[in-house]
């Protein structure tokens, strides 16, 4: 039965755009539970660089933290909405390009709504959204570097990446150390997420690292862990939960307490 419905509002084309009010209006109370998670890290008065903003949700949590928050995001209907976000708040600055190694042009395969793109053909083809994604648009965006970004904005307290199998690429274009990094991890582009932990140990052999588990909304059951021993518990989570989601936490922070926070 949902399928039919789903079917007949997409024929229609509104499932989308009732999707993305839902969201919008689901993201109030995601952001009040997401503030504690967050507070640690992310400063009064600092600066956010919210790299794949997509609808601005994550943008609006660090904005009620107090920080000020760069949004970049290449998909043209996201970045309209930033911009009437932007319009009503000065703190936040919208980047309307994509971030990867280097500067140039991609090709952003965009399923068909704002929900979901990606510069990635390997995400693509293993994500587990594979079957049921179809990269039906493409666009044409331009694409520019963190360091570059850096240059332009300053360097950011707090870094957020959420490009769809794409961070690995955001990170190799970043040559200085940031205080804090947070970045998904799937179980089934795994491999994508050594290359970031590879990519930011030699920015910061200091950093540790967390996992904040999506589904659950809570920390993975292990300590602050050097690169090494969180891979190892990384593939020990996977290996008894294979759809694991999550986003790694890298912070080069002096200490972090049992719940996650950072002081």
């Amino acid at each position: 039965m949902k399928q039919i419905v789903f079917r007949l509002l997409n024929a229609a084309g509104v499932y989308w755009p009732l999707e993305r009010t839902t969201r919008i209006w689901r993201s109030k109370a995601m952001i009040q539970r997401h503030q504690p998670v967050y507070r640690p890290f992310v400063p009064q008065g600092g600066l956010v660089f919210d790299i794949g903003a997509n609808l601005g949700v994550y943008t609006r949590l660090f904005r009620s933290l107090g920080a000020r928050v760069v949004a970049a995001e290449p998909q043209a209907s996201c970045v309209k909405h930033l911009r009437r976000l932007a319009n009503r708040d000065p703190d936040i600055e919208v980047a309307p390009y994509a971030v990867g190694a280097a500067p140039g042009e991609a090709v952003l395969h965009v399923g068909g709504h704002d929900m979901t793109a990606t510069l990635s053909s390997k995400w693509i083809r293993n994500s587990r959204f594979a079957r049921s994604y179809h990269a039906d648009q493409q666009q044409s965006v331009r694409v520019t570097t963190l360091d570059d970004m850096i240059k332009q904005f300053g360097a950011p307290d707090f870094l957020k990446i959420d490009v769809e199998g794409f961070e690995s690429e955001v990170l190799a274009g970043l040559s200085e150390r940031i205080t804090t990094v947070t970045f998904e991890l799937t179980s089934e582009m795994v491999e994508n997420a050594w290359e970031c932990l590879a990519r930011l140990s030699e920015l910061c052999p200091d950093y540790r690292y967390r996992l904040w588990l999506v589904d659950s909304e809570a920390w993975m059951d292990s300590p602050w862990l050097a690169d090494a021993a969180f891979r190892e518990a990384v593939l020990t989570r996977i290996r008894d939960h294979p759809g694991l989601v999550g986003d790694v936490f890298a912070s080069c922070l002096d200490q972090a307490d049992g719940d996650g926070s950072a002081t």
